[in-house]
């Protein structure tokens, strides 16, 4: 992955916070990816129109799925714009914690 250009918010996220850390916009595409999956195959499925549909529609749901999840896991990685996620996560109290915490130990100099 290339050098994070936002704040890393997570450095191993899991498929369940993933998930969790989704926007409405995540999922307004996903639904319209799934819908025109659907409709193409109902288009383009002649002889059977529905299950032709069916299918597409499942293939368009999965592909959303994995294309959302590592979407989201790159904003928690840093490698995506993760504004809402900095504040979700409180960035700046945790940098500041984590900035008080090396003073302490005596590793970072004021």
């Amino acid at each position: 992955m290339p050098k994070p250009q936002y704040p890393m918010l997570s450095s191993d996220p899991t498929v369940k916070e993933a998930f969790g850390m989704t926007r409405v916009s995540d999922g307004i595409w996903a639904v319209g990816v799934t819908v025109g999956s659907w409709g193409l195959g109902f288009l383009r499925g002649k002889p059977i129109r529905h299950a032709t549909a069916g299918m597409m529609g499942t293939i368009g749901a999965t592909f959303a799925s994995m294309y959302i999840l590592q979407t989201v896991r790159n904003r928690l990685l840093g490698g995506r714009e993760n504004v809402r996620e900095q504040k979700y996560y409180d960035v700046e109290k945790v940098n500041a914690d984590f900035t008080q915490s090396l003073k302490d130990q005596g590793v970072l100099l004021d």
